[in-house]
């Protein structure tokens, strides 16, 4: 089996997985519903996005003062995936109101691990069981 054929098989089974796993619904950026149920703590680090992105240009670049008033906070220590809340603060104005990035870096980490090479990612037992069994991998 080729490299990036393997890699592929690898990166499709990511998607299944975290389809199975998580569902579609959470990919929509306008759907906030699942990140503010009670059992999880996502609420959490939707508000913490939800102030930094509200919150006017300044230095530190993660700097949020309304949040934790009046001593503020960083939007790191919120949990909001800072790199990911700095680059979409960037198009904050032509974003939706309720806008979440949070099911998008799901997905995103989630193909990263599967496209890891061994142990860590799928790659290995994919690579394993094809060299086991010629012919049973595309």
């Amino acid at each position: 089996m080729k490299k990036n054929t393997l890699l592929l098989v690898c990166l499709l089974a990511g998607v299944a997985i975290f389809l199975l796993t998580y569902g579609f619904p959470i990919l929509v950026p306008t759907n906030v519903n699942w990140l503010m149920t009670v059992r999880q703590d996502w609420g959490t680090h939707y508000l913490g996005w939800f102030f930094y992105r509200n919150e006017p240009w300044h230095f530190p670049l993660g700097g949020v003062s309304g949040y934790y008033y009046p001593l503020g906070t960083n939007v790191g220590f919120t949990d909001s995936i800072p790199l990911m809340a700095i680059f979409f603060k960037i198009f904050s104005p032509i974003l939706p109101a309720d806008f979440q990035y949070f099911g998008i870096w799901f997905l995103l980490y989630r193909q990263a691990i599967a496209a890891l090479p061994p142990p860590a990612g799928l790659y290995f037992p994919f690579s394993h069981f094809c060299r086991r069994q010629p012919g049973t991998c595309l």
